[in-house]
């Protein structure tokens, strides 16, 4: 029974992938510490691969986006935020905006008011 159950598993194995291996993926997960300015932190993350791809890598490449991905995300942490300064006509605009939108609320609750008086 043993040799039944493993021999069509194995041959769903074989014949699966011909039908969907198009869309199949390999995830390759993997958390590494990353030396940064403000100390060590520990970066996880995962990459994708489609499975002929994947199947076709050698160790080195998937080494190479992983290590890809560790500086990404330290030029993320490093790369101080810079701050846009808001103009004073662009502060004028986002008030006008905002009046107008209070104008067409009150407008709609005057509205609803007199609805509710009508009933």
């Amino acid at each position: 029974m043993r040799k039944k159950v493993l021999l069509f598993l194995l041959s769903c194995l074989t014949v699966f992938p011909l039908f969907a291996s198009d869309k199949i993926s390999v995830q390759v997960r993997f958390t590494e510490d990353v030396k940064t300015e403000k100390g060590i932190i520990s970066f996880t993350d995962a990459l994708y691969y489609p499975l002929d791809k994947y199947q076709e890598m050698k160790e080195e490449d998937i080494q190479k986006d992983k290590q890809s991905r560790m500086d990404n995300f330290k030029k993320v942490i490093e790369t101080p935020v810079v701050e846009v300064e808001i103009t004073k006509e662009q502060l004028e605009e986002q008030k006008r905006q905002m009046e107008e939108s209070k104008a067409s609320l009150e407008a709609q609750i005057a509205e609803i008011d007199s609805k509710i008086k009508t009933k």
